[in-house]
């Protein structure tokens, strides 16, 4: 295939995988409370669960010369780039990269909105890579496709704790503190728009909301030609990293720490997973 491909670090794929697949990075940032950031690079994984823990980080999106430079980097290999980016409904790393992408040349690189998260961003990346392997879709028509694959990517997860998607905006702190006091563990999932929302609202303890969540991906019917990928951090409760075994087991998909960019915000406290609707 005669297209390369960039994704930032708002995507889970391994560095094996970005070998693999040749895939070109752009590193969103994680900044500490006395202002010094680092690149979120693919080396980068469990040895910041430590300070992500704390609760007091931040992100912050890329730079311009960063997409840039991956995407020039790329276009030395390859005829054409498409650069897939975290959901536009989350982060302004779409529009900073289309407004690149016009600068260098909208007939030799796409950038496509996943509107998606995490794993949710390469099963979409995934989707698309086989669709153009298999000649049933081009180049110039990627866009449209990809867009099709809004509302049939899917990722749902559950969380231990509320406190980082409280702290990073994406809920309120009274559902946070409602959530906490009544025992209400939220089963989340990106929707069609590329918004975090509720998909069920379970109240009781770990293990009822991991029924509920096996249930929901027991009534979807998955496709086949994209594995399914289980997504974890780094539970407090045993059961967590047991559930995720099983599933990538029952699903036949394979298992992913969630990465620094994305458990800023949502914290690695929690189980999901991710996979594309028939």
């Amino acid at each position: 295939m005669d297209i390369g491909f960039v994704v930032d670090s708002a995507s889970n794929f391994t560095p094996e995988e970005i070998k693999e697949y040749d895939l070109g990075w752009v590193p969103l940032y994680i900044v500490y409370p006395d202002g010094r950031s680092i690149p979120d690079t693919p080396d980068h994984l469990l040895d910041l669960y430590g300070d992500i823990a704390t609760g007091k980080l931040t992100t912050s999106q890329p730079s311009p010369d960063s997409i840039k430079t991956a995407i020039l980097e790329k276009l030395e290999q390859y005829p054409k780039v498409i650069f897939f980016t975290l959901s536009s409904a989350l982060s302004g790393a779409y529009h900073t990269a289309k407004m690149v992408a016009s600068e260098i040349g909208e007939d030799k690189i796409k950038v496509i909105d996943t509107r998606q998260m995490a794993t949710g961003i390469d099963v979409h990346v995934l989707a698309v890579r086989n669709c153009l392997m298999s000649g049933e879709c081009s180049f110039d028509k990627v866009e449209e496709f990809a867009k099709s694959l809004w509302g049939k990517v899917q990722i749902m997860f559950l969380l231990e704790s509320l406190e980082h998607l409280e702290k990073s905006g994406r809920i309120s702190k009274v559902k946070s503190i409602i959530g906490s006091v009544l025992r209400i563990m939220p089963i989340f999932y990106v929707d069609k728009e590329g918004y975090v929302n509720a998909a069920e609202k379970v109240r009781g303890n770990i293990k009822k909301g991991l029924r509920v969540l096996e249930k929901i991906f027991d009534s979807r019917k998955m496709r086949k030609d994209v594995q399914v990928r289980v997504i974890v951090g780094r539970p407090k409760h045993k059961d967590l990293m047991d559930f995720a075994h099983y599933l990538a087991d029952k699903f036949n998909g394979v298992i992913r720490y969630v990465r620094p960019t994305t458990a800023v915000h949502t914290g690695i406290w929690g189980v999901g997973m991710s996979w594309v609707d028939e």
